[in-house]
């Protein structure tokens, strides 16, 4: 006898996680979540991370024009090379068939007055890892 408390097998969770990114993808949202960055290079001993992401052009690598240039940024993670971040996640409305990268940069932050300095960037094509 079945009491219903069992969990959905393996092959029901896929189909359905694969239904739920399709039905995502048909709405136009992209939500990036950023977990963490490992070795970074710092000049100093520690730097003071934070990760800015924005989407930018297939073609050109540019960002995309208003209102879709908005860059976010996660919280500064204080006096790491290897920051690990919770909950940050970020969601992008109303992408186009045509799907663009998401520019995604680690930033050393340098307080109020000074620029951050870039330690890393990196594109990503949404379009491959719709393909995942």
């Amino acid at each position: 006898m079945s009491d219903g408390s069992r969990s959905p097998s393996p092959t029901r969770k896929a189909t359905r996680k694969k239904e739920w990114r399709e039905e995502a993808w048909r709405k136009g949202r992209v939500t990036v979540e950023v977990l963490g960055a490992r070795n970074l290079p710092a000049d100093e001993d520690v730097a003071d991370p934070f990760v800015a992401l924005r989407l930018v052009d297939v073609a050109e690598r540019n960002p995309l024009p208003f209102p879709f240039d908005r860059c976010v940024k996660t919280s500064v993670v204080k006096g790491t090379l290897e920051p690990e971040w919770n909950d940050e996640r970020f969601h992008f409305d109303d992408v186009g068939p045509a799907l663009p990268y998401v520019r995604i940069q680690v930033m050393d932050y340098n307080g109020p007055i000074h620029r951050p300095r870039l330690l890393g960037e990196v594109d990503v094509s949404l379009e491959a890892l719709q393909t995942l």
